[in-house]
């Protein structure tokens, strides 16, 4: 959970000193920790019981990846059920987002897109 912290933090600040509206800054924000808490809850670290969140910002686009140990089965959002408790971290991505992707090999990375005027 630090760690989801920390690096939202970072980047929410950067996307700050950059000029980034409260309403990218917010929606990166929450993507960035869904990206963090799908890897901690359904992958596994890579060595040294890590994840690797990286980001490139320019001014018309953000990419936000994750990169974890890898996950069983590839991912995808699902419809959403009234009793289920959770399953709506994908579609909330998704609906964010300007894009995302997922690279399935020996680790799994989780790229998130959103463009963006600076």
């Amino acid at each position: 959970m630090a760690s989801a912290k920390l690096a939202r933090r970072a980047l929410t600040a950067e996307l700050k000193s950059a000029g980034s509206t409260r309403q990218q800054i917010e929606d990166v924000a929450l993507v960035l920790t869904e990206m963090v808490h799908n890897a901690v809850a359904h992958g596994r670290p890579l060595s040294r019981d890590v994840l690797e969140v990286e980001w490139s910002l320019d001014p018309t686009l953000l990419r936000v990846t994750v990169r974890d140990g890898g996950h069983a089965g590839a991912l995808q959002p699902l419809p959403p059920t009234d009793t289920a408790p959770g399953g709506r971290g994908l579609l909330m991505i998704d609906g964010l987002a300007s894009r995302w992707s997922v690279g399935l090999s020996d680790t799994t990375v989780v790229t998130a897109e959103f463009d963006i005027r600076l």
